[in-house]
């Protein structure tokens, strides 16, 4: 053990002083935040936005001058975005207003096409918008083409019936004060941004293992090659097992990622507390973190570890981590699914999975308050044993691959080393 705990300090010690890890650990997050900030601030430093050409065909005969109305009001607010409008006034029966409409849209006279028929006004039928391969920077003023549209319809059916919208915009509008009652504690008013912050609180601890994982688990890779290649294993095998080395660079990773994940979450709980953002996070909530943390990294850490010792250079593992990170893909991508029902089949089976049991149980955890102790225990158990089996087996790969040099071995042959043959 005490040799193990050497090669672990020895691994903790080279990876802190790298400057990828200080570049991660402190710029990373600023990178992050001021990408945000910066975005946040770019909505008015983007310039002019493309103009589009409409055109409203209003068998009504009541809502085409409001329209123009709007559209100028708008233009007069926003000549950064503007609407040329046409009042497209055709003859005949629908269907040839209709194929008139397109033909125009197609020879590129206009961007996007209205028929409001006198049916809108009752409500019995919907407003046809035809446009042509409309691109994506028109899109925002095209949407807001139709706000107008709909703004002027709904004024004419209140209009017509004898309301007034202003009194109906009260019956529909309800508004909440929202308040978090605390045990013990008085009522605590809440704001929309910590109500928001705690529903992407699930996500976030996900994502935070995910990052850690596959983050400092590229570390061991790059670390198990670069001492391959430069024949520095074979000195510390002189002194070490090799089980000894694969155990003490994972535990000294672990540290190095608990380094990285302590400092980010300090940061964060620090920004939460200025920003006044209240978390639902307890102490038991962060014990339990910590401990699928340290599992599902010692976990990957030995597959990463045994690719890593089969190959010679970094472009060789991507095939091979490809179904790693592929199974650690899976619950992010239904992260949502997952914490809207984290005590469904679905999100008890995955978090009873060592492979995928990190991320979901604490996806769970941080979801509802309303997972079973039993669930807990049985799944850090599991996943338990399969660090147990996952050091197993990499142990056997890592004894023989670590000091093979040329050709990549084969599946056949690293299944050989498995059983011991």
């Amino acid at each position: 053990m005490r040799r193990i705990l050497k090669v672990a300090q020895r691994e903790y010690i080279a990876t802190v002083r790298t400057k990828a890890f200080l570049f991660g650990v402190f710029v990373g997050p600023l990178l992050s935040i001021g990408i945000i900030f910066f975005a946040g601030k770019t909505e008015n430093m983007t310039g002019p936005k493309p103009t589009i050409t409409m055109a409203v065909t209003d068998l009504t005969g009541q809502l085409s001058g409001q329209i123009k109305d709007r559209i100028s009001k708008h233009n007069n607010d926003k000549p950064d975005n503007m609407i040329i409008y046409r009042d497209f006034s055709l003859t005949g029966s629908i269907d040839e207003i209709y194929e008139e409409g397109k033909s125009i849209l197609k020879e590129g006279g206009l961007d996007a096409h209205f028929v409001i028929t006198p049916e809108v006004i009752d409500g019995d039928t919907k407003i046809e918008m035809y446009t042509y391969k409309t691109r994506p920077a028109k899109m925002n003023v095209i949407w807001k083409s139709m706000e107008i549209i709909k703004d002027v319809v709904i004024d004419e059916r209140c209009k017509q019936r004898n309301l007034s919208r202003r009194e109906l915009g009260k019956v529909w509008s309800v508004n909440f004060d929202e308040f978090d009652t605390g045990a013990g504690m008085a009522d605590e008013q809440v704001d929309k941004t910590s109500i928001v912050t705690n529903m992407m609180l699930p996500f976030a601890m996900m994502f935070l293992i995910y990052i850690g994982i596959i983050g400092m688990g590229q570390h061991i890779i790059s670390s198990v090659i670069e001492e391959k290649n430069s024949r520095i294993i074979e000195v510390l095998l002189s002194a070490v097992s090799p089980f000894e080395l694969l155990s003490g660079k994972i535990l000294g990773l672990v540290a190095a990622g608990l380094t990285v994940v302590g400092i980010w979450c300090l940061g964060a709980l620090a920004m939460m507390n200025f920003k006044n953002i209240s978390l639902d996070l307890t102490v038991n909530f962060a014990v339990i973190f910590i401990l699928y943390y340290v599992l599902g990294f010692m976990f990957f850490s030995a597959l990463l570890a045994a690719i890593g010792s089969v190959c010679n250079t970094l472009k060789e593992t991507q095939s091979l981590m490809f179904p790693v990170i592929m199974i650690l893909i899976v619950p992010m991508i239904s992260w949502y699914q997952l914490s809207q029902s984290p005590n469904g089949t679905y999100a008890r089976v995955l978090s009873m999975i060592p492979m995928t049991s990190p991320l979901v149980m604490v996806l769970r955890l941080s979801s509802t308050n309303n997972v079973a102790s039993y669930e807990v225990f049985l799944s850090l158990a599991f996943l338990a044993a399969g660090v147990y089996v996952a050091f197993l087996l990499a142990g056997k790969i890592f004894a023989t691959g670590i000091l093979m040099y040329g050709k990549r071995p084969g599946i056949s042959e690293v299944l050989r080393w498995v059983r011991g043959k």
